[in-house]
């Protein structure tokens, strides 16, 4: 879109995402701000099929471990009905070995 913001004191370029064919989407066009300074994305805001703001996403802390861009407190807000998820990361390991035994349905199931 061509402008830009400050989200959680990183300054952004704005992006609009649309689908083809809004009809048959969830939501009508996606809003994203991206850190340009690593192409980051650390808010986006959903449209419903009137063009209002349904729902924000925002990564309120973003660091880089082991070269990959990890959100560890995300938070998903509907703007509509008012209410707030949240999702925190508090450990995070990379090339662990996991069991095959793990991706049985069994297992997943339970």
């Amino acid at each position: 879109l061509g402008g830009s913001e400050t989200v959680n004191g990183r300054p952004c370029k704005v992006v609009e995402a649309t689908p083809k064919d809004p009809s048959k989407e969830v939501y009508s066009k996606v809003v994203h701000c991206v850190d340009p300074t690593n192409h980051v994305v650390v808010r986006r805001r959903f449209f419903d099929g009137k063009g209002k703001a349904q729902k924000e996403w925002t990564g309120a802390r973003i660091e880089k471990v082991d070269g990959n861009w990890i959100v560890y407190d995300q938070r998903m807000r509907d703007l509509q009905r008012d209410v707030e998820s949240r999702m925190e990361i508090v450990d995070i390991d990379y090339d662990v070995e996991i069991p095959d035994s793990v991706f049985t349905t069994e297992y997943l199931t339970r």
